[in-house]
């Protein structure tokens, strides 16, 4: 079994380039055709739940007492380069499927959070409570839900993957915690945490009434 984990991030202006050759070298080198699970991502959805809460008239974008979550049957529209190397790597899995028979399993995992997190969103936003900085936000207050998956429960999910093969073969899964959090209940919190005394962080939002209220 190989378990590919690797990748690098939007910060790096080859991330594409890069992402898919090592998924090439994987499947180059796979002269055993083992099995392959792969750690894909949730951002290569795109901004489809956005979209879909922006045609329900029912809805508030970013309000976050309403929620729109992507399943694996929707359609993968990814906004980033980041994204868009996750999908091209799913491809290259399934094409060597069909031509060398090369047994897979992909996990579109959300944000992952734990000890000694290098980067993300909450990361970033660590940073920024940290350093007392203003934090601006997109959205409406108070902002779009986030939904987080800490690395012990990533790590699980992996190995139950590797004991159940039969459950999983050429199967594609969405991997996300238990619930959701708003960002500005998570900025809230991680200001109580690094400041627990002095004064709240400001949070500045791009849009503060949406754009279906009328008052």
């Amino acid at each position: 079994i190989v378990v590919h984990l690797a990748a690098v991030q939007n910060s790096d202006p080859d991330v594409f380039q890069k992402n898919v050759a090592m998924m090439e070298n994987i499947l180059r080198y796979n002269k055993g055709k083992a099995r392959i699970i792969f750690a894909s991502t949730n951002v290569l959805y795109g901004n489809i739940c956005v979209e879909r809460a922006k045609q329900n008239e029912n809805l508030r974008f970013g309000d976050s007492r309403k929620t729109e979550l992507a399943t694996e049957k929707d359609p993968t529209i990814p906004t980033s380069k980041y994204g868009a190397s996750k999908l091209a790597c799913e491809n290259l899995l399934k094409i060597a499927n069909l031509t060398d028979h090369i047994d897979y399993t992909i996990l579109r995992f959300c944000a992952i959070v734990g000890p000694n997190t290098r980067f993300g969103a909450f990361k970033d936003l660590y940073e920024k409570v940290k350093g007392n900085q203003t934090v601006r936000a997109f959205g409406y207050m108070p902002g779009s839900k986030k939904n987080f998956l800490h690395v012990d429960d990533a790590a699980n999910c992996i190995l139950y993957m590797i004991r159940n093969p039969d459950k999983c073969s050429e199967e594609t899964f969405n991997v996300a915690g238990e619930g959701e959090v708003s960002i500005e209940k998570m900025i809230n919190q991680i200001d109580e945490f690094v400041n627990p005394v002095g004064n709240k962080i400001k949070i500045e939002w791009n849009r503060l009434v949406s754009p279906t209220d009328n008052s």
